[in-house]
C-alpha cells in the first residue's frame, strides 16, 4: 500500500505588513471605540487612518 505525502506549495515571501501593538491611554481607546460604532470601521483602520494623517501633517519645532 503506498503511503499518501502531506504537499505544501511554496508561496511567495509575503511582504512584512502586518501589525505591532501600540500603547494608548484608555481615554484616548474609548474615544476611537465610539468611533468604531459610529463608522462600522475596524479599530485597526481607524488608528492607521490617523496615524497617517498624523505623520504627513507633522511639524517639529526646537524647543
Amino acid at each position: 500500500m503506498k503511503e499518501e505525502k502531506l504537499v505544501l506549495e511554496k508561496q511567495p515571501k509575503a511582504q512584512e505588513n502586518y501589525s505591532k501593538p501600540v500603547f494608548i491611554d484608555s481615554d484616548l481607546y474609548k474615544k476611537i471605540v465610539e468611533l468604531k460604532a459610529e463608522t462600522g470601521m475596524p479599530i485597526r483602520q481607524i488608528i492607521n487612518r490617523f496615524v497617517e494623517y498624523s505623520i504627513e501633517h507633522v511639524e517639529i519645532k526646537e524647543r
